[in-house]
């Protein structure tokens, strides 16, 4: 009987928590052969106090709630933190300086030197890139401020969980993609994207098969594109997401060369220039790391977050980047290695794009794909 429970308990991953800046979201998964199941997923508002500051008690509290009620397994969990808590930079150091006093002091020493605060604010990480030459250690360095850290450890606590390991949230996301798209042999040598639109900005991770090789933050985010359109069309933050999330960011093909005078075309027009500049940081960094790896072609983007089910958003891109854009969802077959729905049908109302990031920590780092 032990070794059956334990079989069973081996099969259910460690509870993935996202910590966002609207939302906190947990998520648990379970191996089904060479496959992963998403079994479980809740999402509760981060709440605040009567000032408007942070609860975390409220917001743990709620959590412990919804974890206990929907029957989640065990305690163990991995915490993500994103940025500005967390900052990823690309290295690069000369191979005879990494040898001589060791890449975990090299990379760290640089890190230090990039920081907005002092050494002792962050903790430090690295992973090394696909060699560009052979006289440079390339790696991105991430760090982590250690306050954060403590604050995202301690609302898994007060939960009723034991954070067991807190992750960039850059490489979540870069988990979540192979585990989705999988990784053929074929796409070993792509440069494939993800764009994870949050509340309050937007990450760009590039990776070069299943390595990420680039992170960026762009100027973009759901509440600053809600804001404008507020702001333009003299309106509630509220009602400004409802035409939002209604109309899109493609005008009425009605209205193709005659003034936007369609509420889908007068949305575009506000949005126009933010959509511009967003598709040219992405077409950049694109371009950026083909540079460096010129065997390699640009692959397709994943659009994650809330942001990713804003209407014909990926066609947009499609049409800007001239490469395959699509938003995270679950793929009607999805094949022997990838990830499969199998939450109870009261659970499934939080979009796939929504929930990567905590799928992404919920994967254990040795087994991204089966």
């Amino acid at each position: 009987m032990r070794a059956l429970l334990t079989s069973v308990r081996s099969r259910v991953s460690p509870i993935g928590v996202d910590v966002g800046a609207a939302s906190i979201r947990a998520v648990q998964l379970r191996r089904a052969d060479a496959a992963w199941e998403l079994i479980r997923a809740v999402q509760t508002p981060a709440r605040r106090d009567e000032a408007g500051d942070p609860d975390p008690q409220a917001s743990a509290d709620c959590m412990r709630s919804l974890l206990q009620r929907h029957g989640f397994a065990g305690r163990d969990a991995c915490a993500g933190i994103g940025p500005p808590q967390a900052e990823l930079h690309v290295l690069e150091l000369p191979a005879e300086t990494a040898a001589s006093d060791g890449p975990d002091q090299a990379i760290h020493a640089e890190l230090q030197r990039l920081l907005h605060a002092g050494a002792g604010d962050y903790e430090t990480g690295y992973w090394t890139l696909p060699k560009k030459r052979a006289d440079l250690l390339g790696a991105v360095g991430v760090a982590v401020r250690r306050d954060h850290a403590v604050r995202t450890w301690d609302l898994c606590h007060r939960a009723g969980l034991d954070c067991r390991r807190i992750d960039a949230s850059a490489c979540a996301l870069a988990r979540f993609a192979t585990l989705l798209r999988g990784s053929p042999p074929d796409t070993a040598h792509e440069v494939r994207g993800i764009l994870d639109l949050g509340h309050c900005n937007a990450r760009l991770i590039l990776c070069l098969g299943e390595v990420p090789v680039l992170t960026r933050v762009l100027d973009a985010g759901g509440s600053r594109w809600t804001g404008l359109i507020a702001e333009w069309f003299g309106i509630s933050s509220q009602s400004a997401e409802v035409h939002k999330c209604d109309q899109g960011v493609l005008p009425d093909p009605a209205a193709a060369g005659a003034a936007p005078a369609t509420l889908n075309g007068l949305l575009h027009t506000v949005l126009r220039a933010e959509l511009e500049t967003l598709a040219s940081q992405i077409e950049r960094s694109y371009a950026y790391v083909l540079q460096y790896y010129p065997r390699s072609a640009a692959g397709g983007l994943l659009l994650t977050g809330g942001g990713a089910a804003l209407p014909n958003l990926d066609r947009y891109l499609a049409r800007k980047l001239g490469i395959d854009v699509r938003a995270a969802a679950f793929e009607p077959d999805p094949g022997p290695t990838r990830l499969k729905d199998a939450r109870p049908a009261d659970l499934q109302k939080i979009p796939l794009s929504e929930l990567a990031v905590a799928v992404g920590l919920a994967i254990p780092t040795e087994a991204t794909h089966g």
